[in-house]
């Protein structure tokens, strides 16, 4: 056999896999990692009850599996190079499956948040190996927009793929039933791994020498008490409670620790020069404020059609699927802008926080007791594609604007802001405003009925009425907040410059070297 035909993208699949299968292997991977979750935040109602648990519990556990997966960026390349592709996804998938049948039984909170925490970490570690691996087959040139695009069309689409089939398999069985399909597609990528892959190394190991795990620990804790304070602050009466003020002072010491090590160790976790780039401090910002329109996506919608038009969650489980429709949208056009048609990032950036800013004007324009499921698909749509075109674009951009030592830590941060900050401080923003949106427009209107007759009608009826209506001018409310936040973000973008970059990546013997290099320094 000549070289031509021995030659493959993929030397990790055992000789019998044909190569035409070969990528659709590997990335059937991620798709079932990213689809995978600890514990479902679409079904917390139904966990909170059966776990004893409480609403703000499950949102903890989500919150700290991205926190995992955000901190898990500045080691990927080492984790790849020091393991094979063999060893990787066997360790994930059982190790995933395992953190399953933990949390189908553990009823402790401080252990949750731990197994939420390594899961992140676990789906990020096996993701990315998966996805890099398929790089010189997705984008043979190391281009990085293509390759982007499908990275985020598996991650994104695998958590709408999520609530889908939780929301499906819990209305035929119960939740747990969801974990136990969970836990049988992890083990079956494990069997699946095991019997196709074999340990390869294109190069030697690289030691996992010069790794800051307790700054990786520290940003952990800083952004899970970030979090703990936003999700559970109206719960438990802000600072009032002193579970709040503890996690705030633990908040400022770890930050306060994290700065100092950052300014006096060799080699920190998350290296000061990596806020020293241009229009790094410009894409934290736009990055910050997505964020916070993005949750109003979370709160008021689920408010406006669960406790307004009440739609059960098999109706609702169709908007996920127009979501999956605009990402993918959104994906193949990021692709054919950036790659085909030379859009450049300013221009990318406003159509993406246009299309999230058109999502809250429709939303704003169709809250009515009588709007139906299907007038939700526009808005729906527009968000998915605004959603991955952001992503794509500016991950994009951060990449080509800093060299590689600093790539994936920024990554981290931009990650840091967007799920680690915006993401609670927005929910918590626009939950709270929902309650003193209600307590005012209630007021207001219940002074208004006076003329109507308590005789004619129940007065359950009227108050009925009066929530209701109060629910609906206090969701619009919040929707032209939105709208204002997303007219500003374009304002900014606007004001904004942004210099041209390479979309190139380095090769894997490059990156393989710079390690080395940086572990002898």
């Amino acid at each position: 056999m000549n070289n031509e035909q021995s030659f493959s993208f993929f030397p990790m699949f055992r000789d019998f896999i044909p190569e035409r299968f070969r990528l659709w292997i590997i990335l059937f991977f991620p798709l079932v990692f990213q689809a995978s979750n600890p514990l479902f935040m679409g079904l917390s109602a139904q966990q909170a009850g059966s776990l004893s648990l409480i609403r703000e519990d499950i949102m903890m556990c989500g919150f700290t599996s991205i926190i995992g997966i955000t901190c898990t960026f500045p080691i990927v390349f080492r984790l790849k190079f020091r393991f094979t592709t063999r060893q990787i996804l066997l360790t994930v998938s059982l190790g995933l499956a395992l953190l399953n049948l933990f949390t189908l039984h553990c009823r402790l909170m401080p252990l949750l948040v731990i197994a939420s925490f390594l899961y992140g970490i676990l789906k990020l570690w096996g993701t990315f190996e998966c996805v890099s691996s398929a790089l010189p087959k997705i984008s043979p040139n190391h281009i990085l927009p293509p390759f982007l695009a499908v990275v985020f069309t598996i991650v994104f689409c695998g958590v709408e793929l999520s609530c889908i089939s939780g929301i499906y398999i819990n209305h035929l069985y119960n939740w747990q039933h969801v974990s136990y399909f969970v836990m049988a597609s992890l083990l079956f990528l494990a069997l699946l791994s095991a019997i196709t892959m074999q340990d390869f190394r294109f190069k030697p190991p690289v030691p996992l020498l010069s790794v800051d795990w307790l700054g990786m620990l520290l940003w952990g804790i800083l952004l899970g008490s970030i979090s703990f304070v936003f999700i559970y602050g109206d719960y438990l009466n802000w600072f009032v409670s002193p579970y709040i003020r503890i996690a705030s002072a633990i908040s400022l010491f770890a930050f306060g620790l994290n700065f100092g090590r950052m300014m006096t160790i060799h080699h920190p976790y998350i290296e000061p020069q990596l806020f020293c780039y241009q229009n790094i401090w410009n894409v934290l910002i736009i990055f910050m404020i997505s964020g916070l329109m993005l949750s109003s996506q979370s709160v008021l919608e689920h408010i406006f059609t669960g406790s307004i038009l009440n739609f059960g969650e098999m109706r609702l489980a169709n908007l996920n699927w127009i979501t999956i429709a605009g990402l993918c949208i959104g994906s193949i056009f990021s692709y054919f802008a950036l790659t085909k048609w030379g859009w450049n990032t300013k221009q990318m950036t406003f159509l993406s926080i246009l299309f999230t800013t058109m999502y809250a004007i429709s939303m704003f324009f169709l809250i009515s007791p009588h709007t139906t499921l299907e007038q939700l698909y526009i808005p729906s749509l527009f968000n998915g594609i605004g959603h991955t075109m952001l992503f794509i674009t500016l991950t994009a951009y951060m990449e080509g604007n800093v060299p590689f030592p600093h790539r994936f830590q920024i990554l981290m941060v931009l990650g840091l802001i967007r799920t680690g900050i915006a993401s609670p401080i927005g929910g918590a923003f626009f939950g709270h405003l929902f309650k003193i949106e209600m307590s005012k427009n209630s007021a207001w209107l219940a002074s208004d009925i006076s003329h109507i007759s308590v005789s004619q009608l129940p007065f359950t009826t009227i108050t009925n009425e009066v929530i209701r209506q109060s629910m609906l001018v206090s969701v619009r409310n919040l929707f032209g907040i939105a709208v204002l936040i997303g007219l500003l973000t374009l304002i900014i973008i606007l004001a904004s410059r942004f210099r041209n970059v390479s979309f190139r990546l380095l090769s894997f013997n490059k990156i393989h070297k710079i390690l080395l290099q940086r572990i002898r320094s």
